[in-house]
């Protein structure tokens, strides 16, 4: 587990600056605003760090779904 710490803490100042841009983006489900260009902003962010990206619509707003093969049988899903 300390290698996963130790690399959040080498690459700490990219992952803030993503929650940076994350939250400066507006997106209020209940306004219909900026839904979809934060989901743009998330599938381009998944495809900077070499993932496989799809949107999936649906009834309301779009699903962002990345996928990033490893060497590892594990999954992790958010």
């Amino acid at each position: 587990m300390q290698d996963v710490y130790n690399i959040i803490e080498e690459r700490k100042d990219i992952y803030l600056e993503w929650l940076r841009k994350l939250c400066m983006q507006p997106s209020v489900a209940a306004q219909d605003r900026g839904m979809s260009e934060t989901a743009a902003m998330v599938e381009q962010m998944l495809k900077d760090i070499g993932a496989d990206v799809k949107q999936i619509p649906t009834a309301g707003y779009p699903v962002v779904y990345g996928e990033i093969s490893g060497k590892s049988n594990r999954t992790l899903s958010f």
